[in-house]
């Protein structure tokens, strides 16, 4: 895979930002959670970012961006599509700054976030079936009423704010050696990989996404951002199916790892942090837990972010009531190390996980019948290699191993 030049965005952009947004966020804590730490025979710490205002990360990026308006632009307004987080962060600071903020929502949006936008003075819009959609509509809002369209994460204003959650947690917690951090179009990711890889290049950064909104996947696996199919899923706030073109020029050479997750690893971690760690997170606030609790990031000392708390409260109760406070076993010892194949088909993205040393088709959650050929893409902590099979197994021996060391480049997957 290659990227192009990565745009212009520097560790100084984002400690700028974070002089610029002193004095209108709060200070969120990073706290450890014994229990969930037990659970998982790791350091567990939880950045609290469901604690700012609106109940998510995203009033950073919203505030910032906000911030660097000219006076032209504030008094004309300003417009963006939004799932729901982004839109209440600019109906919130929009209010406070004194600009209109008008938002664009799929309409299917979670009717806690679209009451709550409403309520906090936005004008809000429901249009289209998915992010994209209103994204479009959104872009016909601006250029008809002349106002400032704010992306919600492929603007370099927006990921320098949200950038400073890095910054914050690196002097909370300086001896953490990994960081997971969910994404969706990838700015939350992108402005932390700016901070950490600067000043602490020595700590891990992994990126989990639903394995229903796979757009970071989709993207390594095409050289650059590409549309990757969405099914429904708890992590409504990472439905994107296309990563943003500065988020993953900015990201990509940088990241760790990329893991997905399912809709039951996504459920069990909801109800987890609940039941164990007293912590009220939406999907997409849960996505960097059920990562670890599946098994999938190994750390000494990890640092999540609980992005947002913005769930439906009967969504929330269900998921809780179906799963008994029992954390789910671990996956038995074996020789070979845990890797995480990911299996491409006519059919689309599937993902399989294999502690063993094979991987079979029935080890690959698929949506319909099973495919003649598949790449598997196969991914461990140690290298990084490909394979083609035409049969209904793929063996490590089928993989030529390559001496790539853990390194921001060791993503580069053989198509």
């Amino acid at each position: 895979m290659t990227t192009s030049t990565p745009p212009a965005l520097s560790l100084a952009d984002v400690i700028a930002a974070r002089r610029r947004l002193a004095t209108g966020l709060r200070l969120t804590p990073c706290l450890i959670a014994p229990s969930l730490s037990e659970i998982v025979g790791m350091e567990i710490w939880l950045k609290r970012d469901d604690l700012q205002r609106t109940g998510s990360f995203k009033e950073r990026g919203a505030r910032h961006a906000l911030l660097c308006l000219s006076p032209a632009q504030r008094a004309a307004g300003v417009v963006a599509a939004s799932a729901g987080n982004h839109a209440l962060g600019l109906a919130y600071h929009g209010a406070q700054l004194g600009v209109r903020v008008t938002v664009v929502m799929p309409a299917h949006a979670p009717a806690v976030k679209v009451n709550r936008a409403r309520g906090l003075g936005a004008a809000v819009v429901l249009h289209g079936e998915n992010f994209e959609q209103a994204h479009a509509h959104a872009e016909h809002l601006a250029a008809a009423t002349g106002a400032t369209l704010v992306h919600p994460f492929d603007d370099l204003n927006v990921i320098a704010g949200q950038g400073t959650m890095a910054l914050e947690i690196l002097e909370q917690v300086p001896h953490a050696d990994t960081l997971v951090v969910p994404v969706g179009g990838g700015g939350l990711l992108a402005g932390v990989l700016t901070v950490v890889k600067a000043l602490r290049p020595d700590v891990r950064v992994i990126a989990v996404e639903p394995a229903n909104a796979a757009g970071f996947v989709a993207a390594y696996l095409h050289g650059g951002p590409a549309p990757a199919a969405l099914a429904s899923t708890l992590a409504d706030g990472l439905a994107v199916s296309r990563v943003g073109a500065l988020t993953f020029a900015l990201a990509a050479p940088l990241v760790d790892d990329v893991v997905t997750v399912t809709e039951a690893e996504l459920a069990a971690a909801i109800a987890l942090l609940a039941r164990r760690g007293g912590v009220v997170a939406e999907g997409a606030g849960a996505a960097a837990f059920a990562a670890v609790l599946a098994g999938k990031v190994s750390a000494r000392a990890a640092v999540l972010p609980i992005c947002g708390r913005n769930i439906d409260a009967r969504v929330h109760e269900r998921v809780v009531a179906a799963h008994p406070d029992t954390p789910p076993a671990a996956p038995p010892p074996h020789a070979t190390p845990e890797a995480i194949f990911h299996v491409i088909s006519e059919n689309g993205f599937r993902g399989g996980c294999a502690c063993g040393d094979t991987l079979s088709w029935a080890d690959c959650p698929a949506a319909s019948s099973q495919p003649p050929d598949a790449d598997f893409h196969v991914k461990s902590e140690k290298w990084v290699s490909g394979a083609v099979a035409r049969g209904d197994a793929l063996s490590w021996v089928d993989c030529p191993r390559r001496s790539v060391p853990t390194t921001p480049s060791h993503l580069s997957l053989i198509k």
